[in-house]
């Protein structure tokens, strides 16, 4: 899927895309989107379509800092996986993007506490991987 973001007014395109691809794709169904306050999301256009498609929309507190507290440490993980990368292979930073990309796969074949030491492939697919391509 090549969903890309270039402007801030994309979101929503972006978001009903993400969504319409979640249901096609994996059968299942988005239940809940958390974001901060951001004009982008508190609209008319963008609450009438989360409410047509049962989708509950939680907005976070003004100013809490904890309540965001679990998105920014996911951030900081893969930003220290990126880092680890780079520093490893001994590349430049100009290869952020190559290595973010080979973190996110990376956090997501690996078990998490969260999903009782199941990985997050395991659990949208459905089925075990291996790790031969490693």
């Amino acid at each position: 899927m090549d969903i890309s973001l270039h402007l801030r007014s994309d979101i929503f395109s972006t978001l009903a895309q993400f969504i319409t691809h979640t249901s096609t794709q994996f059968g299942t169904c988005i239940k809940v989107v958390q974001c901060d306050n951001g004009r982008e999301f508190d609209n008319c256009s963008t609450r009438h379509f989360f409410v047509t498609q049962g989708i509950h929309l939680h907005m976070s507190c003004p100013y809490t800092m904890p309540q965001k507290g679990k998105v920014e440490r996911v951030i900081r993980s893969i930003n220290n996986v990126v880092r680890s990368q780079l520093f490893q292979a001994s590349m430049s930073p100009s290869c952020w993007v190559e290595a973010l990309s080979m973190a996110t796969v990376l956090l997501n074949i690996l078990p998490t506490k969260t999903l009782d030491f199941s990985t997050p492939h395991t659990t949208l697919f459905g089925k075990s991987l291996t790790y031969n391509h490693l």
